[in-house]
């Protein structure tokens, strides 16, 4: 059974979360929040020096989480850019029309029709020329994300379980908030993080090998990383640009 508390260290709020965990580990999440896992051995006075010892990485993190959601902001917006699959696309977004918002991928253009927003209690019409942007716009275009990972997902997918000489029995893909994918080893389902789209499609390749690879492995033990090294020899690049660009959801 977990217990968690605020723990404050040098100015620094810490969310501490003691548990059935083997060792201390901590995380700044893409919202800002920090969060210590702990066994519920090691004393207070020990995890408040562990956060001191490695400060300079949680504020390095904020920094870049900062960065990142200015540029994230930049991005949604009409003439903004996406990177689909680590291809540059750029986002035109014309006025709203219609019932249902329309996404259309065109050369090098996505090209967004949003849906034209109702009129509101008071019965004041809706902006015809209403122009989704920033966070607007990203939800709109989330189930056509997530449709492009599966359509990418699958012929990768068919391709690596035929290579390795094993099979998943489900494919799912949702957006996930701290995982890029699981591996259900019971049932052998496996998740994609349906944000793995705005991702180099190494990436991808490098997930749905991780997670192919426990069904054959289930530990993250020696032979584990030795079946990784021979089917995604590029892995620890392609892992650390995952760790360096964490899920927004």
């Amino acid at each position: 059974m977990s217990t968690s508390r605020t723990l404050e260290v040098d100015g620094l709020e810490v969310e501490l979360v003691r548990g059935d965990v083997r060792r201390v580990n901590l995380r700044v999440r893409p919202d800002g929040s920090v969060r210590l896992s702990a066994p519920s051995r090691v004393p207070a006075d020990e995890l408040a020096r562990f956060v001191r010892a490695h400060r300079a990485w949680v504020d390095g993190c904020l920094e870049r989480n900062g960065l990142r959601d200015r540029a994230e902001r930049e991005h949604w917006q009409d003439g903004g850019a996406l990177d689909l699959l680590g291809e540059r696309v750029s986002l035109r977004v014309e006025p709203a029309a219609g019932r249902h918002t329309q996404v259309e991928r065109v050369a090098g253009e996505l090209v967004v029709r949003p849906h034209a927003p109702r009129p509101d209690g008071l019965g004041k019409p809706g902006l015809a020329d209403w122009r989704p942007a920033g966070e607007e716009l990203r939800q709109l275009l989330l189930p056509w994300l997530k449709d492009e990972l599966v359509k990418a997902a699958l012929p990768l997918l068919e391709r690596r379980q035929e290579e390795m000489g094993v099979r998943c029995s489900q494919l799912r893909v949702r957006w996930m908030s701290s995982r890029w994918g699981s591996c259900n080893v019971r049932t052998g389902a496996i998740t994609l993080n349906a944000e793995l789209a705005l991702r180099p499609e190494a990436c991808l390749d490098a997930v749905v090998c991780h997670e192919l690879c426990h069904l054959l492995e289930p530990s993250h033990g020696a032979r584990f990383y030795a079946l990784m090294d021979r089917w995604c020899p590029g892995w620890p690049e392609a892992h650390a640009a995952l760790r360096e660009s964490p899920p927004m959801r």
